[in-house]
C-alpha cells in the first residue's frame, strides 16, 4: 500500500452495525457512513459496544430516581402565564449514556444513531402522555392546576395537532491538544428533554359551568334593575334559577 492510500484508509471506518451483524470490514467516509446507516439501518436498535452485563448493573432505584428529578424539574418549567407558553428544553449533563439505554432502549420509538454517536426516544400525542405517566407513576405528571381555574401543562395532542416530548442523549467531544503529550479527549455526555407547555382556564365540573352560566344571566338581570336593591334581587333570581347557596 502507497502512502496516498495508506493516508486515505485512515480517514475511513468500518459500519459498526454491520460488522456486528454479518463481520462487514468494509470501510467508508463519515459522509458514506452517514448515508449508508440513514438508508441501511434506519430507526436502528441495535447498540453493539454496550454489554447486557452492564446494563443489569444500573439499579432499579437509579432509575426511579431519574423520573422523581426529572417530575420535579417539568414541575418548575409549569407556568401559569401564557406569554411563558411554548417549547421548552431541560439538559442533564453529566448523563450516561448506559443509564439512557437502560432507561429508554425498550420503548417503541428507540433509535441509536452510530455516526451521529446519539440516541433519540420520541413520545407522541395522548399515547405517548399515558405512557410517561406509566414511566413517571403519576399519571398526570403534566399538569399543574391553580385555585383560580387556570391549568399549565405539557401539551401534547387536541383535536387539530399532536406534539412530541423528545430526549435526545449526545456526547460532545473536545480535543486539546498538549505540548509534548497525547491530545487530551474530553466527553461531555448529556441528555436534553424537550417539550411543549400550554396554559388557559378550565372548567372543574358540568355543575360549575352551569352555575357560572346562571351567575352571569343574574348579573345582566342586575344590571338592568335601576333600584338600590341589587344584592336582594341577585339572592332572588339565583333561587328562582334553582342555585343552592348552602354547600
Amino acid at each position: 500500500m502507497n502512502a496516498k492510500n495508506k493516508k486515505s484508509s485512515f480517514n475511513k471506518t468500518t459500519c459498526s452495525l454491520c460488522q456486528f451483524t454479518d463481520n462487514s470490514t468494509r470501510l467508508y467516509t463519515k459522509t458514506k457512513l452517514s448515508l449508508h446507516q440513514r438508508q441501511l439501518h434506519p430507526n436502528n436498535r441495535v447498540i453493539p459496544h454496550i454489554q447486557q452485563l452492564l446494563l443489569d448493573s444500573i439499579s432499579d432505584t437509579q432509575v426511579r430516581s431519574f423520573w422523581s428529578s426529572l417530575l420535579v424539574r417539568i414541575e418548575k418549567k409549569l407556568s401559569y402565564h401564557r406569554s411563558k407558553s411554548g417549547v421548552r428544553q431541560l439538559t442533564c449533563e453529566p448523563f450516561s449514556e448506559e443509564l439512557f439505554v437502560k432507561i429508554f432502549s425498550n420503548e417503541e420509538s428507540f433509535t441509536y444513531i452510530p455516526y451521529l454517536k446519539k440516541y433519540k426516544c420520541v413520545f407522541t400525542g395522548e399515547a405517548g402522555y399515558n405512557r410517561l405517566g406509566y414511566l413517571f407513576d403519576c399519571k398526570d405528571w403534566g399538569e399543574k392546576n391553580h385555585v383560580s381555574g387556570t391549568k399549565a401543562y405539557v401539551f401534547m395532542e387536541n383535536e387539530e395537532r399532536k406534539k412530541d416530548v423528545t430526549f435526545i442523549w449526545s456526547d460532545f467531544v473536545v480535543t486539546r491538544i498538549r505540548d509534548g503529550k497525547k491530545p487530551l479527549i474530553l466527553h461531555s455526555p448529556k441528555l436534553v428533554v424537550s417539550f411543549t407547555i400550554s396554559a388557559g382556564y378550565f372548567v372543574q365540573s358540568q355543575e360549575d359551568d352551569t352555575n357560572a352560566n346562571i351567575f352571569k344571566k343574574c348579573e345582566e338581570c342586575i344590571m338592568s334593575d335601576n333600584s338600590n336593591n341589587g344584592f336582594e334581587r341577585m339572592i332572588l333570581c339565583l333561587i328562582h334559577r334553582g342555585v343552592s347557596l348552602i354547600k
